[in-house]
C-alpha cells in the first residue's frame, strides 16, 4: 500500500491507525511524504503491519512514483489518499477482486460520502458513515473509464513491465494523474469499480491547492492528456466546459470552501496560453 502526503501530519497518523482495523493487513505500508515536516516523530512505529517511509520529489505523481520504485516486489498496490477512510474489510475485498479476474489491472472502490464536494467530513463522521452503511449483498463489478485516486488498486505486473509511471508534468496536487495513470494501464486488462470495497473520503481542505492554480489545471491538465494520447478530446471538453461554466456560475456567490474567482482566474490565464501556444501544467509552480 502507497500513501502520499503533504502538509496534513495528523490526518495522516490517523489514517495509520484506522488501517490497523482491517481484516485483512497490509504487507507493507509505503509512506511518502512530500518533506520532512509532513509526517509525526514516531508515526511509522508501533503498527501491527510494517511501515516504511520512503523519500523523494515533493508533489503527488511524483511522490507516487517514488512509491512505485520502492514496490518493486509487490503483486498488488493500493494507492490511499492520507484522508480516505476505509471499511474494515477494504483491503480483504480488494484482493479478492484481483484474484477472481486476472484480466483486471485497475480496482477502485466505492466512496459513500466525499467530503471533497462539500466542506470536508471529520474523521468521527466518516466512521459512524461507514458504521452505519448498508453493505451490498452480492458483488457488483462493472468496468470504468479511471479509478479514484483516493481509493485505487493497481495490479503490479503491467505496471513494471512496460515501465509505467504517473506523470510527473502534472505538479503538485496532480489533477487528474489518476485518470492519466488509469489510461495508461488500461492497454493491459480492465479497470473496474466494486461496490464491496467501501470507505469515506473525507476531503480535508488543508495542503490543496489555490484556486488560481486549480483553475489553471482544470485547463492545462486535460488539453496535456489529449496530446499525449490518454484522454479523448470529446472528454476533455466536456470536462472543461463544465467546471468553466460552474466556475462562472458560483464567482459571485461561491461555496465557503471553494475559492471560485481563483480558479476562473487561472481558467482565463490557461485558455490565454492554449491560444498563444505555451500551455504547460508545470506553469502553476510559477503561481501562488
Amino acid at each position: 500500500m502507497g500513501i502520499a502526503t503533504v502538509g496534513r501530519k495528523e490526518i495522516v497518523s490517523k489514517l495509520l491507525e484506522e488501517l490497523a482495523a482491517q481484516t485483512r493487513l497490509p504487507d507493507l505500508v509505503l509512506l511518502s511524504p512530500g518533506g520532512d515536516g509532513d509526517l509525526e516523530p514516531g508515526a511509522e512505529l508501533g503498527k501491527p503491519y510494517p511501515v516504511q517511509v520512503v523519500r523523494g520529489d515533493r508533489g503527488l505523481p511524483a511522490q507516487r512514483n517514488t512509491i512505485l520504485r520502492a514496490a518493486g516486489s509487490a503483486d498488488i498496490i493500493l494507492f490511499f489518499d492520507d484522508d480516505f477512510v476505509p471499511a474494515a474489510d477494504y483491503i480483504a475485498q480488494c484482493v479478492g477482486v484481483f484474484e477472481r479476474d486476472p484480466e483486471v489491472v485497475v480496482v477502485t472502490g466505492t466512496v459513500i460520502a466525499d467530503g471533497i464536494k462539500t466542506s470536508g467530513i471529520a474523521l468521527e463522521e466518516a466512521k459512524a458513515l461507514i458504521a452505519a452503511d448498508l453493505r451490498p449483498e452480492s458483488e457488483s463489478l462493472s468496468e470504468t473509464y479511471g479509478g479514484y485516486g483516493c481509493n485505487m488498486a493497481m495490479r503490479a505486473a503491467p505496471i513494471y513491465a512496460h515501465d509505467l509511471r504517473f506523470d510527473e508534468a502534472l505538479p503538485l496536487y496532480g489533477w487528474l494523474e489518476d485518470l492519466d495513470f488509469s489510461r495508461q494501464i488500461a492497454r493491459y486488462g480492465k479497470v473496474v469499480r466494486t461496490n464491496l470495497c467501501r470507505g469515506v473520503h473525507m476531503g480535508t481542505k488543508q495542503g490543496r491547492n489555490s484556486g488560481v492554480r486549480f483553475g489553471y489545471s482544470q485547463i492545462a491538465n486535460p488539453v496535456h492528456m489529449v496530446r499525449k494520447g490518454t484522454l479523448s478530446k470529446r472528454y476533455a471538453w466536456k470536462m472543461m466546459s463544465r467546471n468553466m461554466m460552474a466556475n462562472v456560475g458560483r464567482c459571485f456567490a461561491p461555496e465557503p470552501w471553494v475559492d471560485r474567482r481563483g480558479r476562473l482566474w487561472g481558467n482565463v490565464l490557461a485558455a490565454g496560453d492554449l491560444i498563444f501556444g505555451r500551455l504547460d501544467p508545470r506553469k502553476i509552480l510559477e503561481f501562488k
